[in-house]
């Protein structure tokens, strides 16, 4: 019987945090694209600081500008890799109750269901979060390649 009781939680307190596999997945994929981003952001700064050096305005003020548009997409990139870690945060809590809840017996199935309500709504903002810095990314991306007739990307 004492078997049967460990074998359940074990195995409801299981489900959420393959929940959790998944996010993690999701957030490398994020901190892949947010290397990216700062190291576009690096690239910029310097061009724009040769540029400014240079005497270059107007290459100064195209990278500039692209380092605005990257600065967005980081934050972006930042704000959905937030949530998708609370919602790794609302998964552990909810996986954690389940086993209190059969240890000792108590009521608090509002309590898990707002736990795991919140832990979706948490994922579902990541994802629209990344999803416009997507949409975003392929914006830059089209500014980069109509204003990068002399090579302001690679500083040639």
């Amino acid at each position: 019987m004492i078997e049967m009781d460990v074998l359940n939680i074990i195995t409801q307190t299981t489900v959420p945090i393959i929940f959790i596999s998944a996010i993690g997945l999701i957030t490398l994929t994020y901190q892949n694209r947010y290397g990216r981003v700062k190291d576009s952001l690096y690239t910029f700064q310097k061009q724009k600081i040769v540029y400014n050096i240079a005497g270059e305005k107007e290459k100064a003020l195209q990278a500039d500008k692209m380092l605005t548009f990257y600065q967005k997409e980081s934050k972006l990139i930042k704000n959905s890799m937030i949530t998708a870690f609370i919602s790794i945060l609302f998964v552990t809590v909810t996986s954690f109750s389940i086993m209190v809840k059969d240890i000792a017996q108590i009521n608090i199935d509002i309590f898990l269901i707002s736990s795991f309500a919140l832990a979706i709504l948490s994922l579902v903002i990541s994802i629209i979060l990344i999803i416009i810095s997507f949409a975003r990314s392929v914006k830059t991306l089209n500014y980069e390649i109509e204003n990068d007739d002399e090579g302001i990307r690679f500083g040639l």
